[in-house]
C-alpha cells in the first residue's frame, strides 16, 4: 500500500513536471521592446537565421562544384600534352570556378598510361599538368594557386591493357588543396 502511494505521488509530480515544461515557450518578438532602461530593443531572430540558411546552402553548393570540377579530368592523345579543344572547353569551366572562388588552390596531376620507360611517362605527366596550369594562368589565375604533379603511369584509372584503357590514363585530374 505505501508503495502504491508513494508510486501515484512520483507519477503525479512527473506529470506536473512535464506538464508545466510543455507550456513554457520563448517569447520571440520581430517589434521594438522597451528594455529596463527605457531603450528600445529590437530583436530579430529571422535574420540570422536566414544568414546561417544560406551560409550552408552554399557551402553545399560549393561543395557540389568542387567535386564536378575533381570529376572532370582533361585526356591527352598519345605521346602527346597539347590541349585539346574538349580540354580546353574544360579548362575553361575549371578557370571560371577558380575565379569565382579566390580562395580556393588546385594540385594538377599528370598522368600516362603504362607504354614508355617510368622516366619518360613522369617527364610527359608533368608536361600534362604544365600544359593545364599555363592555359588557367593565361586566363588569370594566379600561378600560386596551381600546383603541378606527375604521377607517371603510376595511378591508372584503368588497369586494363588496351587501347581504351590507355586512353583513361592518359590525363590530368584536379584536386582542390584547400577544401
Amino acid at each position: 500500500m505505501n508503495n502504491t502511494k508513494r508510486n501515484l505521488t512520483c507519477l503525479a509530480a512527473m506529470a506536473i513536471l512535464l506538464m508545466s515544461h510543455g507550456c513554457a515557450s520563448l517569447k520571440k518578438s520581430t517589434g521594438p521592446e522597451q528594455s529596463g532602461d527605457g531603450l528600445n530593443v529590437v530583436v530579430d531572430d529571422s535574420a540570422a537565421a536566414q544568414h546561417q540558411k544560406l551560409a550552408k546552402a552554399n557551402t553545399a553548393g560549393i561543395e557540389d562544384l568542387i567535386l564536378e570540377f575533381e570529376n572532370a579530368n582533361i585526356y591527352f592523345d598519345f605521346d602527346k600534352f597539347s590541349l585539346s579543344p574538349e580540354a580546353r572547353k574544360t579548362l575553361a569551366a575549371k578557370r571560371d570556378l577558380l575565379a569565382d572562388h579566390t580562395d580556393l588552390a588546385v594540385e594538377i596531376q599528370g598522368n600516362c598510361d603504362e607504354r614508355g620507360t617510368l622516366e619518360y611517362n613522369l617527364a610527359l605527366g608533368e608536361r600534362r599538368a604544365k600544359a593545364a596550369k599555363d592555359f588557367l594562368v593565361s586566363g588569370g589565375i594566379a600561378a600560386e594557386r596551381i600546383a603541378t604533379i606527375s604521377y607517371g603511369e603510376e595511378k591508372p584509372l584503368d588497369p586494363g591493357h588496351d587501347e581504351k584503357a590507355w586512353a583513361k590514363n592518359r590525363n590530368a585530374r584536379f584536386v582542390i588543396t584547400n577544401k
